[in-house]
């Protein structure tokens, strides 16, 4: 359903006068590491006070526990592979003014629905899963916005997320808008009708 919402984006862009051209993912599952690596150091970068560590999520303390045992070129070369991954990732997306992607890789997700206190590699393993695609743009520093367009059988929201090239929110911003324009003249974002569920 998520690639579904992605390909009626990509065809409601193309109506609307952009030309659309499928090209594969600027960077590769080998960024992955060391994003983990620079993501835990600062995680332990966070002064907390050592009397209250424990109220820590378990998936904050186990990131802070990694972060520490990172030494200094071990994260100074992580630094340095993601800057490099990131400049790869922008002279690859230069020719194009905008990239189109899913703004989650599944379905939107019950609250805690992710959360593995028991396990936390499996609750980071479960959240890198759900949404890899705003990690990318929090590495090259892209502006993106998560555009609400499609709904699930489920009556969930589906996003897709625009990208654009640094500093040029301005392109952003008229794409989104006249996107807006295109699904709901009235503005506003078309809504699903509120169910609440009495079961919780």
């Amino acid at each position: 359903q998520v690639l579904a919402a992605y390909d009626e984006a990509s065809l409601l862009l193309a109506e609307l006068g952009h030309d659309i051209e499928d090209i594969d993912p600027p960077m590769g599952p080998e960024v992955v590491s060391v994003f983990e690596t620079v993501w835990a150091v600062g995680a332990a970068s966070v002064p907390v006070p050592a009397e209250r560590e424990h109220l820590l999520r378990p998936l904050s303390r186990w990131l802070r526990s990694r972060g520490r045992d990172v030494d200094a070129a071990t994260f100074v070369g992580a630094l340095v592979a993601m800057r490099q991954a990131a400049a790869g990732a922008l002279l690859a997306l230069a020719p194009y003014d905008l990239v189109l992607t899913p703004t989650l890789a599944q379905l939107p997700a019950r609250v805690g629905g992710l959360r593995d206190d028991g396990d936390p590699a499996a609750d980071f393993a479960a959240q890198k899963a759900f949404t890899p695609w705003t990690a990318a743009w929090n590495v090259t520093g892209m502006p993106a916005v998560s555009l609400p367009l499609g709904w699930s059988r489920e009556e969930l929201p589906i996003g897709v997320m625009l990208a654009a090239k640094p500093v040029r929110e301005d392109v952003l911003l008229s794409a989104a808008a006249q996107v807006e324009r295109a699904v709901d003249p009235a503005g506003g974002w078309r809504r699903p009708p509120l169910r609440l569920d009495p079961a919780g």
